[in-house]
Order: structure tokens, then C-alpha cells, then sequence
């Protein structure tokens, strides 16, 4: 039996808790959970101040989603000399046989330096759902397809700076358009061990034919993790009885008809609604360039296309850098097309055949 520790009282933390007791309790106790901001009991299991780790020599496994603050919480365990720590994945399957370390988390290493908490790379530019407000404007993007060596010389560039990324995400577009995409897995597992990568989809594709892609995706430990549109919500059980057939560890972002699309970039930097920034940490790494946020990675695209001067400055080369932490400090820096990032609630539609500014941008 191995006790752990887990970093967060919150509902990531209860849902960890239901999977170890559900599938793993032979195996793994918690505990306690460490919390900053409760005390008590939760679930039976206490839960304890940061100050008294220093009393346990044990695993933590930090339950947090939002990968910037789970870099923080690191570094601050390192700090008083934790030396296991995971991330707990929060996928939804069933368990396929491994252990719990292999099943439900990542570990995390590195270092100040070496430390980066997310980055993502197109496998495709063009997608088969081309959602209106799409911040990727993948539905301006015809079916064409880059050279695989144009992905992995990225791949390459990111982890030769560094292999301490704490989560790697391959979409697009739609990453299952490309029909070399297990390459694509091989080569990131190969090149980052230990992050946590996940390709992203809408799930349209999903089906049996894709058995050699499953495979190498089960034999990887890379998640697929599926955006519930209206369309892919009439698929989900077929989705999910694929995705357990071929043991592929999978989340999916559940669709509910209220939600709402937020159409983020408006025209005008002296908008009338509020600013915000749904983007914040989804750094972006194309074709040897990296920007903060794809909203500014793509503008061109769009710029382009409707013969608009959206400001496009913040892609930046990545040999510019010459660690992980200066081009994290760069990579938080706001950049002119922030003063355009607005929330502006539209319900979910796909683009018409003829593409407008209006379907991505607030022209007001």
C-alpha cells in the first residue's frame, strides 16, 4: 500500500479521491489533502496545512487544472524538499490495467530554469467542424496539410530548450485529419518522457478505423481529450465504447446546449464589453515560432483573408531563446492584440461556406 498526499481540497481533489477508492484502493491511500484555504475533514480524510508537510516524506500528487498554478504549487513543494510530486490527470476511463502513477498522473521534474507549464502545437490548420469564433481560425484554412518534419523540427526546437513541460497539446484544426498523426504521438513521447500530452479533438472521427492510432496512443500514454460540440454530443456513447475498447485513456469536455462560445477578438481596442482573455497559458509553437496565445499566432490568417490590421506582434523565433524561464517571462508579457480580447457571449454555430469577418471577430 502507498500513502500519498494530495495538493488541493477541491472538486479535482474529491474526483481523485472517488477514483483511488473506486479503482485503486488496494493499491494507494490518501493521506491527506493539503489545502491552503480549508481544515477539517473532506471524504473522511483530513486535511492539512502546507506547513505540515514537512512532517511527511510521501508522494504528492497536486490536483489542480489550470497548469500555471500547478507550477507554482511545485516549485513551492521542491522548495520544502518534497521530492516525489505528480499532476493528477483528471481523465475519465476505466482503468486499463496499470498502476496508479501510470494511470492517473504525471510526474513532474525540473527545475527554475527548465520549468515550462503548457504548450501546444498544430498537427493541422484546417478542421472539419469550422466553428464560428473559432480562436484558431481553423475555418479559413483549406484542406491542405504541412510535412510531418514541419511538426517534429517544432517538437524538437521546444524540448531541445526543455523536457520539463508540464502538459503538451497536439490539435489543430483537427489533429484525426492527418493521417500520419501516430507519428506525430511517437515523436512527442519520445522526445518529452514525462509530460503530460494530449491531442484534442471534436471527436467526429473517432471510430474503429483508427485501431493502429489508438494503439500507439494506449502504448504512448498520451490522452485523447474530446470537445463535446452539439454535433459530437450525438456520438458520445459510440465515442466513449471506441475509446474503451482500444484501452485509449480519454477525457471529454461534456457539451450542455446552454453554454456559450465566447467570441474573443473585437476590431476595436476601445471596445464596449469587457476584456478578458480565455487564452491565457495555451502558448503556441508553429513552425519555429512561438507566441503567447493562438488568438496572435494565426492573426495573419485572418488579417489576410478579410484585409484587416489586427495587431500581430508577440510571435517571436525560438531560437531567440536560451532557456525555459526567459521565454516564460516573455510568454506572460501582454502583447497589443490583448487590448482586443474581449467577452462577447454567441451561441455555437459553424461557418456558412463563405466565411465572414463576423464569424470571429466583434466588429461593433
Amino acid at each position: 500500500m502507498i500513502e500519498i498526499l494530495v495538493y488541493g481540497a477541491g472538486d479535482n481533489g474529491k474526483t481523485l479521491a472517488e477514483r483511488v477508492e473506486t479503482l485503486y484502493s488496494s493499491e494507494v491511500k490518501i493521506k491527506a489533502f493539503i489545502d491552503k484555504n480549508k481544515t477539517g475533514e473532506i471524504m473522511g480524510i483530513p486535511v492539512i496545512s502546507l506547513d505540515s508537510v514537512n512532517g511527511y516524506s510521501l508522494p504528492v500528487v497536486i490536483s489542480i487544472e489550470k497548469r500555471q498554478i500547478v507550477m507554482a504549487v511545485y516549485k513551492e513543494l521542491k522548495s520544502i524538499g518534497v521530492k516525489d510530486i505528480f499532476m493528477f490527470l483528471n481523465r475519465q476511463n476505466p482503468r486499463y490495467n496499470n498502476s496508479f502513477f501510470e494511470g492517473e498522473c504525471s510526474e513532474l521534474t525540473g527545475n527554475e530554469e527548465s520549468l515550462l507549464p503548457h504548450i501546444e502545437v498544430h498537427a493541422v490548420d484546417y478542421c472539419n467542424l469550422n466553428c464560428k469564433a473559432c480562436i484558431h481560425y481553423s475555418g479559413l484554412y483549406k484542406k491542405e496539410e504541412f510535412q510531418k518534419e514541419i511538426v517534429f523540427s517544432d517538437i524538437k526546437e521546444i524540448s531541445n530548450l526543455t523536457k520539463d513541460i508540464i502538459s503538451f497539446y497536439i490539435l489543430g484544426g483537427e489533429p484525426l485529419l492527418r493521417e500520419d498523426l501516430g507519428d506525430v504521438i511517437k515523436y512527442a513521447r519520445e522526445s518529452l518522457p514525462k509530460s503530460d500530452i494530449q491531442v484534442l479533438t471534436n471527436g467526429l472521427l473517432v471510430s474503429e478505423r483508427f485501431a493502429d492510432l489508438w494503439t500507439v496512443m494506449q502504448e504512448a500514454n498520451v490522452t485523447l481529450t474530446v470537445s463535446e460540440y452539439e454535433p459530437t454530443s450525438h456520438k458520445r456513447d459510440e465515442i466513449i465504447k471506441v475509446l474503451q475498447n482500444n484501452k485509449v485513456p480519454y477525457i471529454i469536455r461534456s457539451y450542455n446546449y446552454k453554454d456559450k462560445f465566447i467570441k474573443t477578438i473585437a476590431l476595436s481596442a476601445d471596445s464596449q464589453y469587457k476584456h478578458t482573455c480565455i487564452c491565457d497559458g495555451c502558448v503556441n509553437v508553429y513552425k519555429g515560432t512561438i507566441a503567447r496565445c493562438p488568438a496572435v499566432m494565426y492573426l495573419e490568417k485572418l488579417n489576410s483573408e478579410f484585409g484587416i490590421e489586427l495587431p500581430e506582434d508577440g510571435i517571436y523565433s525560438l531560437e531567440d531563446f536560451t532557456n525555459a524561464k526567459e521565454l516564460y517571462e516573455k510568454m506572460v508579457e501582454k502583447i497589443p492584440l490583448c487590448n482586443h480580447c474581449v467577452e462577447y457571449s454567441v451561441d455555437w454555430e459553424r461557418c456558412a461556406a463563405v466565411r465572414k469577418l463576423e464569424d470571429f471577430v466583434i466588429t461593433e
